[in-house]
């Protein structure tokens, strides 16, 4: 009878550790996002302000609404310019993108990150740490 309990309880616990092991928590693995698919210049397609405290002030622009058409360059050496479609006035300035995030600092909007993709010929970039709305900023590849 012991040895019976003695097997009992050496399978239990074997089944109990196995398990637990196949329970621990499997992470996913990173999807790194090679910076250098930023690089070239990109058109702006849209601008969307969402999950505002204020409903009245989600909204979409799009090309040709409220001054929205612009480009940005992005460059090889951590450099990028900016220009609305039809102004000779160019912002420029210094960012960095590391694993989707993508930092700048903008002359219009001082230092910000932003989460950025790439599909094809799509770049999306959010904003982290929004107080406000949510924004998110469409573009597709330029020539």
């Amino acid at each position: 009878m012991k040895i019976n309990n003695l097997i009992f309880y050496v399978a239990l616990l074997v089944g109990v550790s196995l398990g637990l092991a196949s329970c621990s928590e499997d992470d996913e693995p990173e999807v790194l996002i090679d910076p250098s698919v930023l690089i070239g210049t990109w058109n702006a397609v849209s601008q969307q302000y969402k999950d505002c405290p204020d409903a009245a002030n989600n909204a979409t622009n799009t090309c040709g609404t409220q001054d929205f058409c612009f480009i940005i360059s992005f460059n090889e050496d951590g450099t990028y310019t900016e220009q609305q479609f039809g102004s000779a006035t160019v912002d420029d300035g210094n960012y960095n993108a590391m694993e989707g995030i993508l930092s700048g600092c903008f002359t219009y909007k001082g230092c910000q990150n932003w989460i950025f993709s790439v599909s094809g010929d799509k770049l999306t970039l959010q904003q982290v740490n929004s107080t406000e709305c949510s924004e998110v900023l469409t573009f597709t590849k330029g020539s």
